[in-house]
């Protein structure tokens, strides 16, 4: 089983360039929701709660498994900030880095997180979109 702790010492196994275009495609999945530590403090608790029983992979037989390990796992390094991540058929947990500070991001499915219950306070797509384009103005 995957853990939030293993992400700083799991090898990548996608290039820096990769690993970026799909951290791109992650934020710009509409159905999926997003928890970030910043926003909503227990987000450790739902990562660790979606690696524990919710995460899927696929499967050989059937379409989906339990997602011991990640389909993925990427970083980014740039500047001083380090953004790393697993990724899942049903969602990806990030953690940005610096020496100041650690955020920590949950994507999950909508499927998911109403099936199991995780909390409607969320960044939905529009949310996040919309405070990109706050920071950038």
């Amino acid at each position: 089983m995957t853990t939030l702790d293993e992400l700083s010492t799991t090898e990548a196994t996608l290039p820096m360039l990769e690993s970026a275009m799909l951290m791109e495609e992650i934020f710009n999945q509409s159905s999926w929701r997003l928890y970030v530590s910043t926003e909503y403090p227990e987000t450790e608790i739902l990562i660790r709660r979606f690696l524990n029983a919710h995460s899927k992979i696929p499967g050989l037989f059937s379409d989906e498994l339990s997602g011991i390990i990640p389909m993925d796992t990427f970083r980014i390094k740039n500047d001083d900030n380090i953004i790393e991540g697993f990724l899942f058929l049903n969602g990806a947990v990030m953690k940005l880095h610096n020496n100041d500070k650690e955020i920590f991001s949950l994507f999950i499915d909508e499927e998911t997180s109403v099936m199991w219950g995780y909390p409607n306070s969320f960044l939905s797509y529009a949310d996040r979109h919309q405070a990109i384009g706050n920071e950038q103005s």
